[in-house]
């Protein structure tokens, strides 16, 4: 509660293990990316239970009940950050934490029905990503936007035509919807670039490092 000085005043599942990144839907339901990774406070960022995790993501009503959920079904692939477009699309980008050689999808998109739709590469596309998606965001009114900070790379795909364009960008991973279309992105040198239709153009360097997420903050 912002009035009592942000306390806690109440807390619902969220229908899986360690519960990434939420967002409010265009219904006013809520969708979680479930990661599935435990960790623990003395144990710094390790992660405990590879051998067992579960990645899903669940949508919940406003009271917090579930309302349908979709696993992610390749088990070490680990759901983490998710966006919506207005029509309730939400896209999924995944981190694989199993065999560094290996090359599992990376993003879904989700249209209800308690299934992901496997957004789907070419294997080398898929092996340049490093297994690491970083960040989704919308992308003008039906697409959206990825970023892949290890394998440099900005992507823009959908749920009809899969990917439509590729960017490369060292460390990109930042990205943020413009009001007037196209994708904001940041990197960790500290870049700024507009991500369109015609593709990645640099805006301006800061002398600072930017972290993986941009939010957009609407006045």
């Amino acid at each position: 509660d912002r009035t009592q000085g942000y306390a806690r005043v109440a807390e619902i599942s969220s229908g899986g293990i360690v519960p990434h990144e939420i967002l409010r839907l265009p219904d006013g339901t809520f969708a979680v990316a479930n990661g599935g990774i435990r960790t623990h406070p003395a144990r710094g960022r390790d992660k405990l239970n590879l051998d067992t995790m579960q990645s899903n993501l669940t949508v919940l009503s406003q009271a917090g009940d579930i309302l349908d959920k979709a696993e992610v079904g390749l088990r070490l692939n680990s759901l983490r950050h998710i966006a919506v477009q207005p029509d309730g699309t939400i896209a999924c980008g995944l981190q694989w934490q199993g065999d560094p050689f290996e090359t599992p999808w990376l993003l879904a998109v989700y249209q209800g029905k308690g299934a992901l739709q496997v957004v789907e590469m070419e294997e080398p596309m898929l092996r340049s990503l490093s297994g690491y998606i970083g960040s989704v965001a919308p992308f003008g009114a039906h697409e959206f936007a990825a970023s892949s900070p290890r394998g440099g790379r900005a992507l823009v795909f959908s749920a009809s035509k899969g990917v439509t364009m590729t960017k490369q960008a060292a460390d990109v991973c930042g990205l943020a919807q413009l009001p007037g279309g196209g994708t904001l992105v940041t990197d960790g040198s500290g870049h700024v670039y507009r991500l369109s239709a015609t593709g990645l153009t640099g805006l301006q360097r800061h002398d600072i490092a930017f972290d993986n997420h941009l939010v957009a903050v609407a006045g």
